[in-house]
């Protein structure tokens, strides 16, 4: 007889399985019970951003400093890296002024020649569903933020950014 150690249980396999399918039951129902209004707390997590947002637009981040008198570009991979190859970790800042204000200030601690200014912009193109290349169709660049370094951000915490 063979035995494989990593398999669950016989104590858990029961238990595991009932999991299993009542998560299974879960994102069944949660296309109908998600979308009427007042529904009730349980289905909350189904109607998170990441799982009901089918987003038909690219976007890119880009971003100016003011030095000197002179608008330079900011290389925004290089200030913020990411993780993961999932994308700038300020991409999704544009949505919320609070987190836009914020990334503004950090722009600001964060570049070597500590500009006077930083200005954000968003680039948007249709996404061709189904296919790689994504060509730069319907675009429009909308103006985010024009941010004074001179001015301060308060944290949550009470904190000075």
């Amino acid at each position: 007889m063979i035995t494989d150690r990593k398999t669950t249980s016989p104590l858990l396999r029961i238990p595991v399985l009932g999991v299993m399918i009542g998560f299974a039951v879960y994102f069944a129902l949660c296309p109908t019970h998600t979308l009427g209004a007042g529904s009730a707390w349980i289905w909350e997590p189904a109607r998170w951003e990441m799982f009901t947002l089918l987003d038909r637009h690219n976007h890119s981040l880009s971003a100016e400093a003011r030095i000197g008198g002179e608008w330079k570009p900011i290389d925004l991979d290089a200030l913020f890296p990411s993780r993961w190859e999932s994308g700038l970790r300020c991409a999704r800042c544009w949505k919320r002024p609070i987190s836009s204000r914020t990334w503004a200030a950090a722009t600001c601690g964060r570049h070597p020649e500590k500009p006077e200014r930083v200005r954000f912009w968003r680039d948007t193109w249709s996404k061709t569903l189904g296919r790689k290349a994504q060509p730069k169709r319907d675009r429009a660049v909308v103006s985010i933020l024009d941010w004074d370094c001179a001015k301060t951000v308060t944290l949550p915490a009470g904190r000075r950014l």
